[in-house]
């Protein structure tokens, strides 16, 4: 899915019935997609029409379609529309996201799991090989991710706080879905790249109480220089932002 509110509401429906999810980068080829679903045995793809990355357009539907072609064990594809393109919806299949939610009830119990119950799955990149898939547990994963949201990154009540990381990867798992949401905290999340329009776009995050840049994002200083950086309040940039980031 791209970087959008459901993709968030999808991971947390996942934990609250129950379920194992395995968020894969929205930018990955149909066939890492495919090796990641048949490795996990996921039956049901969350999934949308496309997405919007710089002034393009990333046909995320073709390339799940493209995908699901050598997954057997998929059973269900929900697809949420976002950009309005026009996209085969395969009969039995597939079923449009905002379809489903008119028919969802509004109170659902959560389902109770053990600590050591896996919260979800999340692949290695594959670049130095086969992907790994790893197992996060449920009270483990969460304590930790709490903690060190509050401690390590200092955050303060009433805080506005703002992680550049993709979904995709752990820092985003932790640091702008789990970490933040088990404290409270006022998220911002952005779907795209965040020097479009224009690399200026990024002062508009960096001004809130609590940033957190990726090193993608700061690998985007040798081609902007560093006079936009210096724009900045640097005194509403503290020190773990500048800290070494894992995605």
């Amino acid at each position: 899915m791209p970087m959008v509110p459901e993709l968030v509401i999808a991971m947390l429906g996942c934990a609250r019935i129950g379920a194992v999810h395995s968020v894969i980068f929205a930018g990955f080829s149909a066939q890492s997609l495919a090796e990641r679903i048949n490795d996990a045995g996921a039956r049901v793809l969350i999934t949308a029409d496309g997405g919007y990355r710089g002034d393009k357009t990333i046909p995320i539907k073709a390339i799940a379609d493209e995908a699901m072609a050598s997954c057997e064990g998929v059973e269900r594809a929900i697809v949420l529309r976002r950009t309005g393109e026009s996209v085969p919806m395969k009969a039995g299949r597939d079923v449009w996201w905002h379809e489903l939610k008119k028919k969802a009830s509004l109170s659902h119990e959560a389902v109770e799991v053990d600590a050591e119950d896996p919260l979800f799955i999340l692949y290695t990149s594959g670049s130095t090989g086969k992907p790994k898939g790893l197992v996060h547990t449920t009270a483990g994963y969460m304590v930790y991710t709490a903690h060190t949201f509050r401690n390590v990154f200092q955050y303060g009540d009433g805080d506005v706080y703002f992680c550049s990381a993709d979904i995709g990867w752990v820092t985003g798992h932790s640091y702008l879905v789990y970490g933040p949401l088990l404290n409270g905290a006022t998220n911002v999340m952005f779907e795209g790249v965040p020097t479009w329009l224009s690399h200026t776009r990024l002062r508009g995050k960096a001004s809130m109480r609590s940033p957190f840049v990726t090193t993608s994002v700061r690998a985007a200083k040798p081609v902007f220089g560093s006079q936009w950086l210096r724009r900045w309040k640097r005194s509403l940039v503290p020190l773990r932002a500048r800290t070494k980031c894992w995605s």
